[in-house]
């Protein structure tokens, strides 16, 4: 499952400038980091992943399984911090839960859940030249920018090979024996994708160096007029979410 299956370039924020996308998300980012709050947490959680479905309109399912998938590690986290471990007593008494950590786990857990609705929103909104933009106006250094823009055009590509190459392996009924054939058609399989990795990093190179020393990415930039229909919602959108801020933070 990849956010690209939920990409959707015609959705109702398209036409409207890389900036106000980024004001969607930047101030509760901000509240959400500072926020102790748990219900001020679900109701960001909420908003957003309401507000993702209303203007991008992806898949549910997917966007569910999407979800998912980052719990895993977020449940693992929050349990590692929830039981401790004394090795004074004996062993069926070693593994204990610690009551001062629940609270702290909870905010954890529904912080980190409040940001990766955050983020999905943020990345459903914006292509990588978009998002490559924005970081270069506000002056992250070029070499990130760059970096960012290799390492996301990597996954895809190696993705895809290993997805055809995985294929040709099972034609071949290379997982349908032993289990010490399936270990090393594995083998292979990695090998070749570590291979095929190499061949990219040297053919993008040359691309590179076939640009007179120019080592920046170019990326056609439409000029974009910011809507008052758009600029209103936005801040429509962010000023309900500094009052529920208010009412949770400081009457809560």
């Amino acid at each position: 499952m990849q956010l690209v299956e939920l990409f959707n370039y015609n959705h109702k924020l398209a036409t409207s400038s890389v900036l106000i996308r980024t004001l969607w998300v930047l101030p509760a980012f901000i509240f959400v980091i500072f926020s102790t709050n748990s219900m001020f947490h679900l109701l960001v959680f909420l908003l957003f992943i309401t507000s993702l479905v209303l203007i991008v309109k992806p898949s549910i399912f997917k966007l569910i399984k999407l979800l998912l998938i980052p719990g895993a590690f977020i449940f693992l986290g929050c349990i590692t911090l929830l039981f401790s471990i004394n090795l004074k007593v004996p062993f069926f008494k070693m593994v204990y839960l610690n009551e001062e950590m629940f609270f702290k786990v909870i905010v954890l857990f529904s912080r980190s859940y409040a940001l990766i609705a955050i983020v999905y929103f943020w990345i459903l909104t914006q292509s990588i030249s978009e998002i490559a933009s924005g970081m270069r106006a506000i002056k992250i250094p070029v070499l990130f920018v760059e970096l960012f823009v290799l390492t996301y055009k990597f996954i895809f590509l190696l993705m895809g090979s290993f997805k055809t190459m995985l294929l040709a392996q099972k034609c071949r009924l290379a997982y349908s024996t032993t289990s010490k054939n399936a270990i090393q058609s594995y083998g292979f399989l990695f090998a070749a994708i570590f291979t095929k990795a190499m061949q990219q990093t040297s053919q993008i190179e040359i691309a590179m160096a076939s640009r007179l020393g120019s080592n920046e990415f170019c990326f056609v930039r439409p000029r974009i007029v910011n809507k008052g229909k758009d600029v209103f919602t936005m801040l429509i959108f962010n000023g309900l979410l500094v009052f529920i801020f208010v009412i949770f933070e400081y009457n809560g």
